[in-house]
């Protein structure tokens, strides 16, 4: 274990080497560092186009549901029912009914039929709830019904009855490669409107993998 880690270490200082002396021999003028500045407002120019051309595509899914839970009774009057008046006497006193609690979800979708509103979005978000809300970019609010879901993927699909929606074009998921640069849209913790970026880091994986 310890050679292995004597090893990790030499190949990384190796690299960092071979990056410096890169630099010594080759330094860069500054037409190669407008250069380099020029590609970073391009690809930070990327960014920010595709965040305007797909945030409108996605919404805000609020859900909630009300459950009942019956209050428990003190253990000790079954212990000793004939404290207090009799064995009656607690369920007198404190009668036993159910309580009534609202769960609440959140989560994202996105629009992939605008002319019929359907949008795709989790199953863990909507398959257990009730009701739910579908927020759109723009801050217009619609009630949402579940049209299909497949608990096993984990997705769902909803529809609304809204009007000038725009939805999300699929791309080609045969041609992605390990590497590729991904964005993500969504509300984490309910901040709505985030966008971050990443890469493919494995294609082929199985749910069990």
């Amino acid at each position: 274990m310890s050679r292995r880690v004597q090893r990790t270490g030499v190949g990384v200082i190796t690299i960092v080497v071979l990056f410096l002396t890169a630099g010594v021999m080759f330094p860069r003028t500054a037409s190669t560092q407008n250069d380099a500045i020029s590609t970073l407002k391009q690809i930070s120019q990327a960014y920010a186009d595709m965040s305007q051309r797909v945030m409108p595509t996605v919404v805000t899914i609020t859900s909630s549901k009300k459950v009942e839970q019956q209050v428990m009774q003190n253990p000790l009057q079954q212990i000793f029912p004939n404290w207090f008046g009799g064995p009656n006497f607690h369920q007198q006193m404190t009668p036993q009914r159910p309580r009534e609690y609202t769960i609440q979800g959140l989560g994202s979708g996105v629009i992939v039929d605008a002319q019929n509103g359907y949008v795709l979005t989790n199953d863990h978000v909507v398959g257990d709830f009730k009701t739910f809300r579908v927020r759109l970019y723009d801050g217009r609010e619609y009630s949402g019904t579940i049209v299909g879901e497949d608990p096993d993927s984990d997705l769902a699909m909803i529809k609304i009855k809204a009007d000038n929606l725009e939805q999300a074009s699929f791309g080609d998921s045969d041609a992605m490669r390990s590497g590729d640069i991904v964005m993500a849209f969504g509300a984490p913790y309910g901040l709505e409107h985030t966008v971050t970026n990443g890469i493919i880091s494995s294609m082929g994986r199985g749910s069990g993998q």
